[in-house]
Formats: C-alpha cells, structure tokens, sequence
C-alpha cells in the first residue's frame, strides 16, 4: 500500500508529464482525441480545441460537430474514408481541410486506430496534425517556380542547363524550338551528335560541363549547330 508521500509523488509526475504532453503538442501543432462508442463522446486535447478554433473548455465534441467543421469540397472524401474504416474496422491515415467558425480553412492530416475490447470496438481514437503552414509554404514554392519559369521563356535568348553528362535539365522555349519540340519534350534529353564542327560542339559541351562541375560563372562561346540526333 502507498504512502502518503508516494502518492503525492506518483500525482505531482502525473500533472508534469500531462503538462509536457500539453506543450509538445502547442509547439508540433499536434492534437489528439478520444470516441467512445457507448456514450458517443469524444474528448478533444487542448490542441486539437486550438486548431479547431475552439476553447480548451470545449474539449467535449461530438461526431456530428466533428463533420460540422469539415471542408464542403472534401465531405465526400472523407465520408468515405469513414465508411471504409468502420467497414474494415481498421485505422485512417488522410489528409483534409477544416473550416472553423472564424471562416478560417486549416489544413489537417487526421490518423485514427480502433480501440478494441474482447474483440469488440468499444472507440476511436486519433491525433489531428495542422500541416496549414507546410501546405502554405509549398504552394508558395510552387507559385515562385511558375513564376520565374514564366520569365525565362519570355527571355528571347536561348537559355539551357546541363548536367555532368551532357543531358539537358534545363530548357527555356527559345532553345526548345531549335529542335521543334517543347521544353518538356526535350528535359533529359542527350546531344548523341552535332555537326558541322564536332570539334567545336564537343568543346562547347566540355565548357558547359567545366562550369556545372566547378560552379564557377564562365563565359562560353556560342557554337551554332545542327542536332542530328537526341537520346
């Protein structure tokens, strides 16, 4: 039988871990819940409250409140995520996207197990990831990329780039054209012969190669010719 004194330990290591587990989740933005099946509660940790712009105080939610807050586009989605789970009784890993109350759209990726006694499931529980800020940060790399994909193809100078084996990585449309075919056709693509100067071609393609392998600027001497094969 515990003491006094072991008892007051064993709650106080309780508090603090549940406090740790408090803040790990504020700081990854990582919020966990638990249904029970018989009442059909769900208990929300105070960051999952947070993500959903609710109140730690709310931390009492049902399933109907849960299907309130997701995105109209992705309801379909997601009820069928639902459905294939409980059918199979096994646990989810999706991604979706909420709106709160304040209108504001978060994006999260939701993971559920069953939880399971005598062989029965008696709930479900699962841990909501707010991955808004990478989502974000992605389309904002993307954005630049078309971006500054837009603006080379406007240049009116041919532009490419070479790999350490003389396979193009990169082509703009001014230098695509040259071989009638589109940038994308002609990425990773290999000069197999060039005429009329092999010579000169094969020190152009020595030049190119200098500057990738060194990362050093150079200046290379336009060779002009005629590609008779790609490969």
């Amino acid at each position: 039988m515990l003491s006094e004194r072991q008892r007051k330990r064993f709650e106080n290591k309780i508090k603090h871990n549940e406090t740790r587990l408090k803040q790990a989740q504020k700081i990854a933005h990582f919020g966990s819940w638990d249904l029970n099946f018989s009442t059909g509660v769900a208990y929300w940790s105070d960051e999952t409250c947070r993500i959903y712009g609710l109140s730690p105080d709310d931390d009492v939610q049902s399933y109907e409140a849960w299907i309130s807050f997701i995105h109209p586009e992705d309801l379909d989605y997601v009820m069928k995520i639902v459905k294939e789970s409980q059918d199979t009784l096994k646990g989810s890993d999706f991604h979706h996207r909420i709106v709160r109350k304040d209108g504001v759209v978060r994006h999260i990726h939701s993971q559920t197990e069953f939880e399971f006694s005598e062989g029965k499931p008696v709930g479900l529980h699962g841990v909501a990831h707010d991955i808004t800020d990478t989502i974000e940060a992605k389309h904002k790399l993307l954005q630049s990329k078309a971006n500054l994909r837009l603006i080379v193809d406007l240049i009116p100078q041919s532009i490419f780039a070479m790999d350490g084996n003389g396979k193009f990585v990169f082509v703009n449309k001014k230098f695509a054209q040259l071989y009638g075919l589109t940038p994308k056709q002609l990425v990773n693509k290999t000069i197999y012969k060039t005429i009329p100067d092999k010579n000169a071609s094969d020190h152009f393609v020595e030049q190119a190669r200098e500057v990738i392998t060194s990362g050093n600027s150079k200046t290379i001497p336009e060779v002009i010719f005629t590609v008779y094969r790609l490969i």
